[in-house]
């Protein structure tokens, strides 16, 4: 769907060349497409989590529960996070410091923040100050709400990676630090209105209509690990708790609605990679993850054409 995308032009060029119908599927529900392809399910929960796609209101998604029916043509986005402030866009995904002070700015002063970033961080993010008042302002900063940029924010205010010099690098890391140490994070699931429920596969502008969606809480969670760290808690055990945290709110999420649509879960997407979240969040609840086709974006090619069949 994204309007700038190379196939998404040259899609647009084939179609009318060929005289054929053109059909966008959004990102994420592609993702959760694409386990419903193997499963052949026509209706589902799908838990989309992974770095960056475009959203059906423009803005970046990536950590998403969607209520998918192709019977009736449409999605509702049933979950989401918070939103994350990315100060400089593509900036903030190769230096993760300056999505954590997108997050921390929410609450923090410029002085505060200094105290909590670690000096590899600061020397990724020269002018602290003028990337906070960038923040406040409003100023180029992209809207995520992201599992990647989630993990890369967590990867760097644990001082374990400042700068991806590949694809999820930082989250990796984050991954490969991890220690159980008992440590958990605790925030109560949000609750707002707003533009929810969109058609399956997109021709035009189509509707957009409103109703609740859950939110995942980020901020309180990153306020809360700055001062476990204050106190001297261990790293390692931090880490684990930001994935545990994220895979138990996106279970709780899917688990309620699965429960009262009477549909199966999926899940698809680059962070259902993670050796701990995916055991996380099937510890929780019975949730399919794709097992002929990869769960990164190399698969989502496959839901997009189940939704072509399904629908076309």
């Amino acid at each position: 769907m994204h309007p700038l995308y190379n196939t998404s032009t040259f899609a647009e060029r084939f179609a009318e060349e060929a005289g054929a119908e053109l059909f966008r599927v959004q990102h994420h529900v592609a993702h959760g497409l694409s386990v419903m392809a193997e499963r052949g399910l026509d209706e589902a929960v799908a838990i989309a989590v992974d770095g960056v796609g475009y959203g059906a209101d423009g803005t970046i998604w990536g950590c998403e529960v969607l209520h998918i029916d192709l019977n009736r043509s449409i999605f509702q986005r049933l979950g989401r996070m918070e939103h994350i402030p990315l100060p400089g866009g593509d900036l903030a995904v190769r230096f993760p410091a300056r999505a954590l002070v997108g997050i921390l700015s929410g609450f923090m002063e410029t002085e505060e923040i200094k105290g909590v970033l670690s000096r590899d961080a600061l020397d990724k993010i020269p002018g602290l100050e003028l990337v906070v008042k960038q923040v406040r302002k409003n100023i180029n900063v992209a809207i995520a709400s992201s599992a990647g940029r989630y993990m890369d924010a967590a990867s760097s205010l644990l001082n374990i990676c400042q700068e991806r010099t590949y694809e999820g690098e930082p989250a990796m890391k984050l991954e490969s630090s991890v220690r159980d140490t008992g440590i958990r994070f605790s925030a109560d699931l949000l609750e707002v209105k707003e533009p929810s429920v969109f058609p399956l596969v997109s021709t035009g502008e189509g509707m957009r209509e409103s109703g609740t969606v859950r939110v995942i809480p980020v901020s309180e969670v990153f306020g809360t690990a700055c001062e476990l760290l204050k106190k001297g808690e261990s790293k390692p055990g931090l880490a684990y708790a930001f994935i545990e945290y994220l895979a138990r709110s996106v279970a709780e999420i899917a688990a309620d609605a699965a429960r009262e649509l009477g549909v199966e879960v999926v899940m698809s997407g680059g962070v259902a990679y993670n050796s701990y979240f995916t055991p996380l969040v099937r510890k929780r609840i019975e949730a399919h993850i794709n097992m002929l086709v990869a769960a990164g974006d190399n698969g989502i090619s496959f839901g997009q054409l189940y939704a072509s069949k399904m629908l076309g």
